[in-house]
């Protein structure tokens, strides 16, 4: 057993006496305490309850002895469980928006379109103007663009007479599309004949492309059978 102090041996035996009031007494008349007193003789001790302070005087000295009766302070317990997690919080204000990344590469051009229109007739077309005439059903207002444009028809020519046959755009002759057919005199009645013409045109939209053609002997030519093409080349 761990050894007392004097104040502890005091306590104990102040609560051996049940002291609930300020008293005095000799501790040398009370036996069996093991209590050592202050220097000298007959010492006698003053206990105050209210001040919980323990006074002595004898014949060498006095004094005052202070008892605290508090005890050591324990071992500390162990940690407590975590308790739950609180509520999540507001969500924060929304972040700025962040700067614009690079543009991307360019992607592949893709394929051309293709448009094609084709007009056709085969309502026989006499004239016997000499000067250019537009070949009924052969005309067409495209919407803008450039086109490969090509016809073919056949003709009758009675013997001793000839025709040209030209493509125009918006009015204008294409000159080198230009055909001519002429039947020698010694051909006996109106010979049937084709032909075709061909050309690159590019138009804005409002233009017209037609097929003209016109009588060079004299006589009256008929365009039989005929086809007019466009092929969109934009």
């Amino acid at each position: 057993m761990a050894t007392q102090t004097q104040d502890e041996q005091i306590l104990n035996v102040l609560n051996e006496l049940n002291m609930d009031s300020t008293s005095v007494f000799n501790l040398n008349n009370i036996s069996g305490t093991g209590v050592s007193p202050p220097a000298g003789t007959n010492t006698t001790f003053f206990y105050d309850t209210d001040t919980n302070m323990l006074s002595y005087v004898n014949t060498v000295s006095s004094g005052v002895i202070g008892i605290d009766p508090t005890g050591h302070t324990g071992l500390t317990g162990p940690t407590g469980s975590t308790g739950s997690t609180g509520l999540t919080g507001p969500t924060g204000l929304t972040g700025p928006t962040g700067l614009t990344g690079p543009t991307g590469l360019t992607g592949p051009t893709g394929s051309a379109s293709f448009t094609a229109t084709e007009l056709t007739s085969t309502t026989n077309f006499p004239t016997a103007s000499t000067s250019y005439v537009v070949i009924s059903s052969m005309t067409t207002t495209p919407p803008a663009g450039m086109y490969y444009v090509q016809f073919s028809a056949e003709f009758f020519i009675t013997a001793g007479d000839g025709a040209n046959v030209s493509l125009f755009s918006d009015g204008v002759q294409i000159p080198h599309t230009m055909r001519f057919h002429e039947i020698p005199g010694f051909f006996v009645g109106s010979p049937d004949w084709s032909t075709s013409t061909q050309s690159l045109i590019t138009v804005d939209g409002t233009q017209t492309i037609d097929v003209r053609v016109r009588a060079t002997g004299g006589g009256t030519i008929t365009v039989g059978a005929r086809s007019l093409i466009l092929i969109s080349a934009s």
